[in-house]
């Protein structure tokens, strides 16, 4: 419960950054690139202090990610390792584990990152409006009416292995 009013907390002060940070990657329409307070103007200036925090519903259960994959970590090794190997496990066992865990406890919560990301870049539909003005469940509704379930988790490979490697990583370093 800590970790997730931590991560909530957190996403309130980083998610303006974060969505700046993913408009000015994608870049404008147009090819130019802006600043970050020429990106903040002009997302202040399109959905006001709202666009800034758009990718707050599904950040909200996504601040659960790092507890849960603690959780479903420890669960892993005190399952799979004998009592006196669960303190100091090998490093390519807790590597493993690492990466297990994190892809686990991304797999049901991907469709809210691939969410969020949209919600942050400011992607539209058809009609132009903004999917995030539109609310998590209706942008998700949206998804699975154009392209079914597989829609919902386009780009899951490369979240996998970025996560297997930075989660096996962390883990390795954090045991030792």
């Amino acid at each position: 419960m800590i970790g997730l009013v931590a991560g909530v907390a957190s996403k309130g002060v980083t998610l303006p950054i974060s969505a700046i940070s993913v408009r000015q990657r994608l870049g404008d329409e147009d090819g130019t690139e802006a600043g970050f307070l020429d990106t903040f103007k002009a997302m202040l200036n399109e959905g006001g202090i709202n666009g800034l925090f758009a990718a707050l519903p599904p950040s909200i259960p996504l601040a659960l990610l790092p507890s849960l994959t603690l959780y479903i970590h420890s669960l892993l090794l005190r399952s799979f390792l004998p009592t006196r190997h669960q303190a100091h496990p090998p490093g390519a066992v807790t590597f493993a584990l690492g990466a297990v865990s994190n892809a686990l406890a991304t797999i049901p919560l991907y469709p809210l990152v691939l969410i969020k990301a949209l919600s942050q870049s400011g992607a539209g539909d058809r009609k132009g409006k903004s999917k995030a003005r539109r609310g998590l469940l209706w942008t998700a509704q949206n998804i699975y009416d154009q392209e079914g379930i597989a829609g919902l988790y386009k780009g899951l490979e490369g979240q996998l292995v970025k996560g297997l490697v930075s989660q096996g990583v962390m883990m390795l370093v954090k045991q030792r």
